[in-house]
């Protein structure tokens, strides 16, 4: 019963972890990559702040947003490969689903890969395994 639970967790485990992990680093490239856009707008002198922060900061916030949601969802698919945390789990597979917490590359593959895990968190088998731990 339990080589059945880990072959059937094995592969949505896995995919949220690599989609984490690309989702983290695409999320810090690009806060460094707003990071340096916002300071040579500093330098430049006469900064409209209201433009500033309503661009700059909103970006540079989602990218931080999507850097915490990536972590999530790497701890989420580490806890569902060792079948503890339903919870995390769960809302690592939701964070998953949401375009606006993992970032542009990786939203599209963030859709099949949450819905796969959040469908194999409810077989029967799986659900047990967690029970019991």
């Amino acid at each position: 019963m339990e080589d059945l639970v880990s072959q059937k967790v094995n592969g949505p485990s896995i995919a949220l972890i690599a989609l984490g992990a690309v989702s983290i680093l695409t999320n810090l490239a690009s806060f460094i990559w707003q990071g340096i856009s916002a300071v040579t707008w500093i330098m430049a002198g006469d900064v409209d702040w209201m433009l500033f922060i309503t661009s700059q900061g909103w970006s540079l916030g989602m990218n931080l947003i999507g850097a915490v949601a990536s972590l999530v969802i790497i701890l989420g698919g580490v806890r569902m490969r060792q079948q503890r945390s339903a919870g995390l789990v769960y809302a690592a597979s939701a964070f998953a689903i949401l375009p606006c917490c993992i970032g542009a590359p990786c939203c599209c593959l963030g859709i099949p890969i949450g819905i796969w895990a959040l469908v194999t968190l409810n077989d029967e088998d799986v659900k047990a395994a967690f029970d019991a731990a």
